[in-house]
């Protein structure tokens, strides 16, 4: 790729990830890159509307970024397949529930749907990556990589703790992915946020590729609560996969809802 174009988009991508205001020094000693340099790259991105300056005259990202995946999203096929199961699901178990899909390794949600009694902004949700390490949809997308990047996808991820019981030494996090993996559904209990817990299940395309996760999450439930959970989301997720043109066994039902659980017992209170 031409540097100059590589060098913008890379500008770009931190603005919108930081969403804060950055001088052109501060972006120059940031990215090492010379002064005038980034100084044209903020103008040709200030002419095309994607940025702008406030009071202050440092640059931020401007609103022209969501045009981008206004789109796209209206028009994302797994998205307007699976919704109707994120629906059914969501109706189910009266929680907020994902659907996700890969990029580049990491994990992207793409569709969230929450509880109508629930006055939450679902645009801050989609669009953002979860982690490998802590979440059902991370851990998920990241089991279903070849065992032998796992490692390097770790690094690369840079491992966070949330809680005293999130995985962050490499060789546990490839532990619970080979786990994961084997049981054909992803858990988080108590790794991303206290007392939560969190199930993913993977949705395949017609040729048996994973397409997508579909996870929810609940604060605190009970025995019988958890056990439906991992059912609902998993129903969902042989649905969704069914509807894209899956036809093989679907492996999220390699086990009963209780020996998930009791597996996840076993795993997870001897961390």
């Amino acid at each position: 790729m031409n540097n100059t174009l590589s060098n913008g988009f890379m500008l770009l991508e931190y603005l919108a990830e930081t969403a804060q205001e950055y001088s052109i020094k501060e972006l120059s000693e940031l990215f090492e890159l010379p002064n005038s340099h980034i100084c044209r790259l903020l103008k040709t991105l200030q002419e095309r509307g994607y940025v702008e300056q406030g009071k202050s005259r440092k640059y931020r990202v401007s609103l022209q970024v969501t045009c981008l995946s206004n789109a796209l999203l209206k028009n994302h096929q797994l998205r307007k397949r699976c919704r109707p199961y994120l629906q059914k699901l969501q109706m189910a178990l009266n929680t907020v529930v994902y659907l996700a899909e890969p990029l580049k390794e990491k994990t992207l949600i793409v569709d969230v749907i929450h509880p109508i009694d629930k006055n939450v902004d679902e645009g801050l949700s989609i669009g953002k990556i979860n982690e490998l390490n802590a979440t059902s949809s991370g851990k998920l997308i990241a089991a279903y990589q070849p065992e032998s990047e796992y490692k390097r996808l770790i690094e690369q991820s840079k491992p966070q703790r949330f809680t005293d019981r999130t995985l962050t030494e490499t060789k546990d996090i490839i532990k619970e992915l080979k786990i994961t993996k084997k049981r054909g559904m992803a858990v988080s209990y108590g790794e991303h946020y206290p007392k939560t817990f969190s199930v993913a299940a993977p949705v395949f395309n017609f040729n048996g590729e994973l397409a997508g996760a579909i996870s929810t999450f609940d604060w605190n439930p009970t025995e019988d609560k958890m056990k439906q959970i991992i059912n609902e989301v998993r129903s969902a997720a042989v649905s969704a996969s069914f509807s894209i043109g899956y036809t093989g066994q679907h492996n999220s039902e390699k086990l009963t809802a209780d020996q998930i659980l009791s597996d996840v017992y076993d795993n997870s209170f001897s961390k």
